[in-house]
């Protein structure tokens, strides 16, 4: 289930189409929230505002811009037809529009299915996220074909996804670089039972102690959330930092992880 926390995370990130999403699942729901009945730009600019939850008007003026113009892109698409599915159809046409969005820019074929995978498990509805092709089974499957092709985002999406669905799964909890690398060590050895290069765990590790050192240690199936998010939306800059950063041994991280210049 979605809660209002998301919805005042959406605001936080101007993440417009996932605030949107999020409150028409909050309806669905059956959380009290009210929907524009404008399709004008403009009397949706002061509707919206007022349709918004108290405790996530944080709002910026261009967000609201965002949020009316993708509003009636989706109404349109829709065909403004009242009907006993009207919120589902509404949500059906906006994940449809996030997929695209998400298939134009991921340049990795590998991490694009992923990123679907867990844009509909996690930013979508209910029945999305319980769908057998989300399980862990299938994700566990996606972490070991990331650590047969090294690719440290890949494997934290899929294992946040992991972490997310079942407690049993942890992630390291400290930003000591050196109990980081052993952390996942156990990790990926000890708990999941597979193979890895060095390489691979010693980037790993420094993305890891990027990742909190931007985002805090997660302590809440919520935070761990963020943390998915952050990696989904920075993986193809953070491949390119993450490849400066093994190249560059007299670099910061590899003083951090005592590697020698």
């Amino acid at each position: 289930m979605v809660t209002v926390e998301e919805l005042k995370n959406s605001v936080s990130r101007n993440d417009v189409e996932g605030f949107l999403r999020t409150f028409l699942l909050l309806i669905l729901q059956g959380t009290t929230l009210s929907l524009p009945k404008s399709r004008l730009k403009d009397d949706l600019l002061i509707e919206w505002k007022d349709c918004i939850p108290k405790n996530a008007q944080f709002y910026t003026d261009d967000f609201i811009a965002q949020l009316s113009s993708l509003w009636i892109e989706v109404l349109t698409e829709q065909g403004g037809k009242p009907s006993d599915r009207f919120l589902e159809e509404l949500l059906t046409i906006l994940n449809n529009k996030i997929k695209k969005t998400i298939k134009k820019e991921s340049i990795d074929p590998l991490l694009n299915e992923v990123s679907l995978n867990v844009s509909d498990d996690y930013y979508n509805d209910k029945k999305a996220r319980e769908d057998e092709i989300f399980s862990v089974d299938i994700l566990l499957t996606k972490v070991h074909e990331s650590l047969k092709r090294e690719r440290t985002d890949l494997f934290l999406i899929s294992y946040l996804a992991i972490v997310i669905e079942d407690k049993n799964y942890k992630i390291p909890k400290i930003t000591i670089p050196e109990k980081i690398q052993a952390q996942w060590r156990r990790i990926i050895s000890q708990q999941l039972k597979l193979k890895h290069s060095l390489e691979f765990l010693e980037r790993l590790s420094k993305r890891w102690f990027y990742i909190l050192n931007k985002k805090g240690i997660p302590s809440t199936n919520e935070q761990i959330k963020e943390v998915l998010y952050f990696v989904k939306a920075n993986a193809k800059e953070d491949k390119v930092k993450q490849i400066k950063a093994t190249s560059n041994e007299g670099g910061f991280f590899s003083r951090l992880f005592n590697k020698k210049s």
